[in-house]
Parts: C-alpha cells; structure tokens; sequence
C-alpha cells in the first residue's frame, strides 16, 4: 500500500496576521476637541452620556424592560453526560451559582448577577470579576468538601473602567483598566499615593480574572457598541422638543407679559424721566415672566386731559397658540416610538404581547445567550481546571424559549395530538415539551422503552384510551369524529 509523501518542510510558511481589530488609545486620543465623531459616544466619556440617556423616563422604560423579560427566561444546567460523575458535577455547577435553585454558595444570588450583568444593554459592556474560595465552611462557604468554588461575581461598574489593555499585535484582551478614584488628576497626585499606597491611580485585572459580557462585540472592542449609541441623535432632538413643550406649556399656562405705552417712552437715555418710566416697567414685566414678581404699578395717564381717552399704558398676559403645543406633542410621540423601536422595544408603546414572539424577545434571548455563552466558555471551565476536572468535559448552562404559551392552550393542543396519535410518545418529544413549558428536567434521548414508561409510570405501551374521546353513545371509540351534538368537557373541539 503506497504512503502519501509528508510535503510539510516543503511548504511556504503560512503568511501571518498583521492588522488588528482594535487599538490602545493614546493620550491624544482622548482630547475631545481633536475628532468630527460625536465625544459624547466616545468611551470613556460614551459612560456619563449613557447614564444620562437612561434617566429619560421612554428609554429607562426600555432597558427596565429587557431586564424584567431576562429575569423571567427558564433556566437549566445540561451534564456533559448521564454518568454519576458527569450529573454530580452539574449539581456542583448549580450549588455554586444557583442557576435552578434560590440557595446558592456565593455571596449574591444569581439573578442579582444577571441584572448587573444586562447593564451591557445600557452601556455596551460589563465587567466582572472571578472571585473564588476553597469550599470550607470556616471561609463562609455552606458547604465543607474542600472543592474549589465561587465566592461572588461583583460588577466593576463601568463609569470606573478607564481602558482596556490589548496585547502587541492589538488583537486580543489581556487585562482592564480600572480607576480607583473618581478624581483622576486626584488619584495620580503624590498626595494620593502617599496617603492610600494601595489605591494609587489605576489598577490592571487580568483578562483571565474577568467576566467581559458586550452588548455587541463585533468590532473586538473592549467596551462593545451600546444599544443606546443607535438612537443618541433621536434622543437630543426628542430632548430639544420636550424643552419647548416645557416652555410652550409654560407660557400657555402664565400667559407672555406684554405692556402698552407710548413710543416717545422707550428710549434708554438715563438722562430722559422718560426712559427711566420705559426701564422701570419693563424691569417689572421681566420680573413676573420669571415669577419674580406678581404684580405691575403702571401710570393712569390717559389720551386727554378730561381721563375719558384710552389708556396711554397697558398691560396683559398673551396665551400661546394650542395648536402650537399640539405639533410639538406629536413630534414628541413619533420621536418616542421611533427611539423604542430602534431599541427592539416598540411593543412598550402599544402594550407588550405575551402570546407572540416580539422584537423585545429576541433582544432579550440575544443578552441571555451572551451571557450564558461566557459561562459555559469561560467561568465554567475555569473552575473545573481549578479542581483539577478535565475543562472539555463540562456541563452547560442553558436556557428556554423566551415564547410564552399559555399553558392551557399548550395542554389542549397537547392532549388532542396524544389522543389521535400524532406523535410519538419519545424522549426527545418529552424533552421538547418541558423546554416549551420551562421546565428544567430532561430525559436522556438513548432511554430504552422500559425506562421510559417507567418514568411516565405507564404498565404498558397503550394505555392512554386514546379512543376513549371518541366513542359514540352505543359504541366503544370506534369513530372517526367528534359528535357535534357533543357538548361534554371531553369534547376537546369546545371552547
């Protein structure tokens, strides 16, 4: 049998990668007069702009939105395999970060981890570090066997995150940056480092020591794209007209102050008795435009000598135009929606649909399966190498189908599907209904008939009565439709 020739010493050198995905900003980088690219969406400074926008009430409704969504996916822990070892170290998984039960090993719950991990919705990024401990109680673990668990999974908020370290070739994450203090010309003084040794200006955590969940890391920068970013100019035109419904409410409400005199009055010479009449009433007006004042003493001066002419001065408080303030409320509206739609939001404008799967769904089944991803990727397999487990044999964290069914509609269609035997009754199907209905259990898909009837405490392969719904008043199931006179609760075709 001829041998294929070895051609690898005869083979050019593979040509290497030269460009980079990122870059290490300079300090002429940072200068915020130096770049046409709005700063406000430049990080750091993209931080203080993102809080800002989250205080708006139309997207805090969003971001409070993918949260709350989040929080109620089902969640499960997958074993690498069905041996003991393989299931017990699934149950490990779960005692460490409590991904189905409430009663975990760390410092907070998981839930309060996901929330401070979807903060990468708001702006882009969030950083966590791996905090670990040896399982014994004397450490405040609640378990006593000596493993190697997890302590906590504290957020390192990310208006402290100065930068992010990438290696020579700028390809890839080697460490965060974080700044410990809020003033950074403080916190690089020689009095700083002289008074606290230990929290001198910045500090690096090493990329192997962090979490890093990115909102959209597509560019392979650090700090990802905020979803926020996409709407910055709709927002400051939103923020723009809601200032003029303020002012234009405002004036409707208070009326614009506005006087009569004669023209031989407005003069500004401070020699004239009668400019210093025009100063002294306009000062005033000013006044009660800004509620200073409340109230105007003008001259009763009169068009004749006799006091019948019309008033020589006059004062009154002018409304704005409604239709004015109208047009300005529909701008406003139309720049909501379009501010909640391009957010993957726009069912919050018109009420959320629980029964269809919505735009809102899918953002929020994107952030749980960043986040999931870096578990199963990078904390999972970095405890079990700390435990000394092989870390390509790992169980997985994985999550349901965001969809909600009701679940009497589920069972009906459920019901009449097993009873006319359209589908089997398997392992896999089993599987695929408790993932619709959130449930965490599954059935190994290789399980022997026996097994599984054992599970479903079924004593033989056909005991469902499947015909019992269709029996006729004299027969026994023997027809192939539903009487329509049928009104009985075992009529499932009723309402």
């Amino acid at each position: 049998m001829a041998t294929q020739k070895d051609n690898t010493k005869e083979r050019k050198p593979l040509p290497k990668e030269i460009g980079s995905k990122s870059y290490n900003r300079s300090a002429l980088d940072k200068d915020y007069s130096l770049f046409s690219l709005a700063t406000d969406l430049r990080f750091p400074y993209s931080i203080k702009t993102y809080e800002a926008m989250a205080s708006e009430t139309t997207l805090a409704s969003a971001l409070n939105a993918v949260q709350t969504v989040a929080l109620r996916v089902p969640r499960f822990i997958e074993p690498y395999n069905e041996t003991t070892t393989h299931i017990n170290r699934a149950k490990f998984i779960d005692e460490c970060l409590g991904i189905t039960v409430d009663n975990n090993d760390m410092t907070h719950s998981f839930d309060e981890f996901l929330r401070e991990a979807l903060t990468m919705n708001k702006y882009g990024f969030s950083v966590h570090e791996k905090v670990f401990r040896v399982r014994r109680k004397k450490f405040g673990s609640k378990y006593d066997d000596g493993k190697i668990g997890i302590k906590r999974l504290p957020i390192r908020p990310q208006n402290t995150i100065e930068s992010f370290k990438y290696d020579d070739e700028g390809r890839e994450i080697v460490g965060v940056v974080q700044r410990q203090s809020e003033n950074r010309a403080f916190a690089l003084s020689k009095l700083y480092k002289q008074l606290n040794k230990k929290f001198s200006g910045d500090i690096t955590i090493p990329r192997e020591s962090v979490l890093l969940f990115r909102a959209d890391s597509g560019d392979g920068k650090g700090e990802g794209i905020s979803p926020l970013s996409y709407v910055y100019n709709t927002w400051r035109e939103y923020q723009r007209y809601k200032d003029l419904e303020g002012i234009a409410a405002s004036k409707n409400l208070n009326g614009l102050p506005v006087i009569w005199m004669p023209s031989e009055y407005m003069t500004d010479d401070p020699n004239d008795a009668m400019g210093n009449v025009y100063r002294t009433l306009v000062d005033g007006v000013s006044k009660i435009a800004i509620g200073e004042q409340s109230s105007l003493a003008l001259p009763s001066d009169r068009e004749d000598m006799t006091g019948q002419g019309g008033k020589l001065f006059d004062f009154s408080l002018m409304s704005a135009s409604s239709s004015n303030i109208t047009a300005i409320t529909a701008i406003i509206e139309r720049l909501k929606k379009e501010m909640l739609l391009c957010l993957f939001a726009g069912e919050i404008a018109d009420g959320i649909d629980s029964t269809k799967t919505s735009m809102l769904s899918m953002l929020v089944e994107n952030r749980i399966k960043e986040i999931f991803t870096v578990l199963n990727n990078d904390l999972i397999p970095h405890l079990f190498r700390l435990n000394g487990w092989d870390d390509t044999k790992c169980p997985k964290v994985k999550y349901g189908k965001l969809r909600e069914i009701p679940f009497s509609e589920f069972a009906k269609a459920m019901q009449q599907t097993k009873a006319t035997k359209l589908i089997p009754v398997t392992a896999k199907n089993i599987n695929y209904i408790s993932e619709e209905l959130g449930l965490p259990d599954r059935i190994p898909e290789d399980i022997d008939r026996d097994e599984l009837n054992e599970i479903l405490g079924v004593e033989n392969t056909d005991d469902s009565r499947s015909g019992d719904i269709f029996q006729t008043e004299t027969g026994v199931g023997t027809a192939k439709e539903v009487p329509e006179q049928d009104t009985s609760a075992s009529n499932l075709y009723n309402d």
